[in-house]
């Protein structure tokens, strides 16, 4: 298991918070909206909480103290994040580029489908249009419709 520093931090930071022991010295636990206090036991407990605003304090001033479990990080963990902190990500490795691809594939699908009628209506050239479906039809990229 890896030690996680900013995790014990947040921990530190937000108990500090909640108790009036660090950030804000004036905070009393009573003064937290209920949202806040839901994300607060949220996060210690790793599930949604429910219950009222007094359940709710409660509820966080008995696990509040409880120091987080480190998180588990194995090598294959270690190495996507090596990688991912290189500067020459590769934009098809990101879900922009993945996105990308995908509409590059659905718009050359849809011109290779385009009638006589859309190609003229889209002021497309039948040159155009013919060396897309050539060139596609060569690559095996995406099958023709016959039109």
């Amino acid at each position: 298991m890896r030690y996680d520093p900013l995790c014990m931090w947040l921990d530190t930071l937000l108990t500090g918070l909640v108790y009036g022991t660090g950030v804000n010295p004036n905070l009393n636990t009573q003064q937290l909206p209920v949202t806040t206090l839901k994300v607060l036991c949220q996060w210690k407990l790793h599930k949604k909480p429910s219950g009222k605003k007094q359940e709710l304090v409660d509820l966080w001033m008995n696990i509040s103290r409880n120091v987080l479990p480190p998180l588990s990080w194995s090598d294959a963990d270690e190495t996507i994040l090596k990688r991912l902190q290189e500067d020459d990500i590769k934009l098809i490795e990101t879900a922009l580029g993945r996105e990308r691809l995908k509409l590059q594939q659905q718009s050359l699908a849809c011109l290779m489908n385009m009638s006589e009628e859309e190609r003229v209506a889209s002021n497309l050239p039948n040159e155009v249009l013919n060396g897309i479906k050539e060139a596609a039809s060569t690559a095996g990229a995406i099958p023709i419709a016959q039109v």
